[in-house]
């Protein structure tokens, strides 16, 4: 009995014994993170942003920390989105010393953009020698001539985006510095000008090496023509809005020394007239088009299509069109969209569909294009939403607006590639939208108009969890129900557009606990608003208020200073836009 006792206590201790030997055998398999090779390491950090990878490893241990400095692999940085204490350390600790392995440049933030070219003098950006993408967004007008020249140092500057939102008399003096920057080849501007008749002339002897433009802001069609001068590469041009007399004497235009392939017009603003010429001169090597014009029935004809494009696009491939028009009656409408379903649509597989709304006996038709489809944002009106043609998801909409809930359940097209959603209307039932959105790819909703009850926002956003910026444009009572929502929602973002009491912009603060950036277009007791924001928020470091003065400017910076709301804060005042911006 005793023996028997014993053996089973050995038993026990060796089975003990040995289930601790193979949890040894299996910890000792386990690798750290720390204890990854460097090669590893490359790989893993190749999809981190550098900042990140700093902040998250740089005072882990002294192995991570001379890795950090000792790395070598080109940078890519969007440092726009820090508060100014983080980006003050990271451009201490960090851009000052990666300056030559900087391969990509992302600067949304107009103080970023003047505190690291003011640091560097803008000579000093030849610092820069592996730039490849430079993104500057919300620039201020009286830099970008000295940025453009800086640039002309930058060998390897193949890509370049610069957004003023401020307008110029004469932009083409920005169009004439970069035209001079020897390697780029990607350009996205936007420079708003006050004078319809820019002397775009000048540009006409110039040879810039850019292929691909995109002029985010307005042109007139005769600077267009300079903008395609003899000497021109451009290939692929992208047009926001192209304007134009409506009658008159149709400009001559110059050939380009290299093919116009690829035309995109977001809006125009030309007669038929004026852009057949246009077309009759650009036009002959084309193989994509895309065009979006409203109120001019005189773009909705078939027939003179059929004519332009067998003459002067016969090499065209895509042709993609969004037209918007006003008609008396369905019959007329039936026989013009029958033109547009011959053979010599057919045989291209040009496809087309089309959405009706009525209002006060007159019918608005939107008429696009399905194959290829290539709008960008989708408008869902009326109580009847009629097709013909392929039913096919619409992937390259990237914002829909809702003006009727009714036409959700009737729309045959889904939108699997949405995420931004406006609602212009005051109807409750949203249950339908998870038919045509994939809801929690959404990350921006921007509410126009919105039922008498504020619940319904709270009730929104818990079907539509991921939304990163809300856009406020609404008036309705509040409810203070919002404490589950806010400990759950995302949103970084809030942007009010409508003026609102104290009581109701503290109510959206509070209903964003995350919030990093805020912009206010209509304000009224800013004081108020200025110390709860500034007392009352973690983690909000960025404030954009519209409509702002010098007197206001002067007075909140007072305000700021003597209640000691901020210590390391950065105050600027655009008077042209009447806007004031606090970074802290």
């Amino acid at each position: 009995m005793k023996r028997s006792y014993r053996d089973n206590t050995v038993d026990r201790n060796k089975k003990k014994k040995k289930k601790k030997t193979q949890k040894e055998q299996i910890n000792s398999n386990i690798t750290q993170f720390e204890d990854l090779a460097n090669e590893i390491l490359y790989e893993i950090f190749d999809y981190l942003e550098f900042y990140h990878m700093y902040l998250a490893f740089s005072n882990l241990n002294i192995r991570f920390e001379s890795f950090l400095l000792q790395w070598t692999v080109p940078i890519q940085l969007n440092p726009s989105i820090l508060s100014k204490s983080a980006f003050d350390y990271y451009h201490k600790n960090t851009i000052i010393h990666k300056q030559y392995q900087i391969k990509s440049l992302s600067l949304s933030n107009s103080f970023v953009v003047n505190l690291m070219f003011k640091a560097y003098s803008f000579p000093l950006l030849s610092n820069y020698s592996q730039l490849q993408t430079l993104i500057l967004n919300n620039i201020e007008k009286r830099h970008v001539i000295n940025i453009l020249k800086s640039l002309r140092t930058l060998p390897n500057l193949h890509s370049l985006t610069i957004l003023c939102h401020e307008k110029s008399k004469n932009p083409v003096k920005y169009f004439l510095e970069l035209f001079q920057l020897p390697v780029l080849k990607y350009c996205r501007v936007k420079f708003e000008t006050y004078s319809v008749h820019s002397l775009f002339r000048l540009l006409d002897d110039s040879d810039s090496s850019i292929e691909h433009l995109i002029i985010d802001s307005n042109i007139w069609i005769a600077n267009l023509n300079s903008l395609l001068s003899g000497k021109s590469k451009l290939r692929y041009l992208t047009v926001n809005q192209l304007c134009g007399n409506t009658y008159g004497p149709i400009m001559h235009c110059s050939r380009l020394k290299k093919p116009l392939t690829k035309l995109i017009i977001t809006k125009l603003m030309i007669s038929f007239e004026f852009f057949k010429s246009f077309i009759k001169t650009h036009g002959e090597h084309l193989e994509i088009l895309h065009l979006s014009q409203m109120n001019d029935s005189h773009y909705f004809n078939a027939n003179d299509w059929e004519q332009l494009i067998m003459s002067s696009m016969p090499n065209l491939k895509t042709f993609s069109v969004h037209f918007r028009f006003t008609i008396d009656n369905r019959p007329s409408l039936k026989l013009i969209l029958r033109q547009f379903h011959t053979s010599f649509w057919l045989e291209r597989q040009w496809f087309f569909e089309h959405n009706i709304s009525t209002v006060s006996y007159k019918i608005t038709v939107d008429f696009y294009s399905i194959n290829p489809f290539s709008m960008k944002k989708f408008i869902i009106i009326g109580n009847n939403h009629q097709t013909f043609g392929k039913k096919v998801p619409l992937k390259s909409v990237n914002h829909v607006v809702i003006e009727n809930t009714n036409a959700i359940i009737n729309c045959r097209n889904t939108f699997p590639s949405a995420t931004k959603l406006t609602l212009t209307c005051n109807d409750q039932d949203f249950s339908s939208l998870s038919t045509i959105l994939r809801l929690e790819q959404l990350t921006t909703l921007h509410i126009k108009a919105f039922p008498n009850s504020f619940v319904f926002l709270i009730e929104l956003l818990n079907i539509i969890p991921n939304i990163k910026t809300l856009i406020f444009d609404y008036y309705g009572d509040f409810s203070r129900k919002i404490e589950l929502l806010s400990k759950t929602n995302q949103i970084k973002r809030l942007i009010i557009s409508k003026q609102l009491s104290f009581e109701k912009i503290q109510f959206l603060i509070r209903l964003c606990p995350q919030l990093e950036y805020l912009r206010i277009e209509k304000y009224s007791d800013l004081r108020s608003i200025l110390l709860f924001l500034l007392s009352n928020t973690r983690h909000l470091h960025f404030i954009c208020i519209h409509d702002f003065t010098k007197s206001d400017f002067n007075r909140t910076l007072s305000m700021i200073k003597y209640n000691q709301l901020l210590k390391n804060f950065t105050m600027d005042f655009v008077s042209e836009l009447r806007i004031c911006y606090i970074w802290w």
